[in-house]
């Protein structure tokens, strides 16, 4: 995983009925996606993760990012209501094919998917007293040529070194999740989080980034690759800066 100066990703794989969770993910040759029109995501089950590469000690005086973590399996969290499931692509299965979640002019309203990982992340964010984000076509668009790049090289999953805060999740089969449980999935590490000793924790840092009061946009992509979905979402400004965490990650008695 490249590191940026200033930014360190966040990874978390979870392997739960082949699926994989990590910092962000989007799709093959896709387009960006655009601002949101409300809807309702299916539940599922969330992941497990994996080890993620060890990341270097920040320069003294200067506010770092903090690599995602590969996280263990998070506590589930409540299931979003019924509702459609995304529709896999169509294209010939075990072939990269582009998911984009909205359509290339970036319109005025965000499709189906768009709207609801959005509605899910400030669902979460308001129990913590961090303002809703604002979807941006600009980062939904560097997330989905990062997944496109994903699906073009093998199914790839590891972090870019852009100047996002990144989530990352790949699951199988294509379709098989709604966006709702891919931001409950990361918000589910809230139970291991320990506001007492607050700062970056690899088993907590989905958590934290999607509860970041600092992050005021929010930009996901789609791709699909090998008969699986794998999904990036980019956070700007980039959360898990050290040193900020008792700032911008309130408990949800804040209230």
């Amino acid at each position: 995983m490249n590191v940026p100066s200033r930014l360190l990703s966040l990874v978390v794989t979870t392997a739960v009925t082949g699926i994989v969770a990590c910092g962000s993910a989007a799709s093959s040759q896709g387009t960006p996606i655009a601002p949101p029109t409300a809807g309702t995501p299916t539940p599922i089950a969330s992941p497990t993760s994996a080890a993620p590469t060890p990341i270097a000690p920040p320069t003294a005086g200067t506010p770092t990012p903090i690599a995602s973590p590969t996280s263990a399996a998070p506590t589930p969290v409540a299931p979003p209501p019924a509702g459609t499931p995304v529709a896999p692509p169509s294209g010939p299965s075990g072939q990269a094919g582009a998911t984009p979640i909205a359509g290339p002019s970036g319109g005025p309203a965000l499709d189906a998917r768009a709207s609801a990982i959005l509605a899910a992340h400030n669902a979460h964010r308001a129990r913590h007293c961090a303002p809703p984000l604002r979807w941006s076509p600009t980062v939904a668009a560097a997330a989905q040529r990062y997944a496109d790049e994903l699906a073009a090289n093998g199914c790839a999953f590891r972090h870019s070194s852009s100047q996002y805060g990144e989530n990352l999740m790949r699951f199988s089969p294509a379709g098989s999740r709604s966006p709702a449980y891919v931001a409950d999935a990361w918000y589910g590490e809230v139970s291991a989080y320990d506001y007492s000793r607050p700062g970056f924790a690899m088993n907590t840092g989905h958590f934290t980034q999607v509860v970041w009061a600092g992050s005021t946009e929010l930009g996901c992509g789609v791709a699909v690759c090998n008969g699986g979905e794998t999904w990036v979402c980019n956070y700007s400004p980039a959360g898990n800066m050290q040193g900020d965490f008792p700032a911008n990650v309130r408990p949800a008695t804040c209230q």
